[in-house]
């Protein structure tokens, strides 16, 4: 399927060079491929405090 949506982020001018020249390194042709494989093998965990 053609994909067809598009989020925007925003970055520093930094973040945006580190990113591609992760990509690149990586073998990805771009930087949404490149963000895709990140996001879908992250492996995060996220710890909530609650205040009571």
């Amino acid at each position: 399927m053609a994909k067809k949506e598009v989020i925007t982020i925003r970055v520093e001018e930094q973040e945006k060079k580190y990113l591609l020249q992760k990509a690149a390194e990586n073998g990805f042709n771009s930087l949404s491929e490149y963000m895709l494989f990140v996001a879908k093998n992250a492996n995060i965990t996220v710890m909530i405090e609650r205040k009571i």
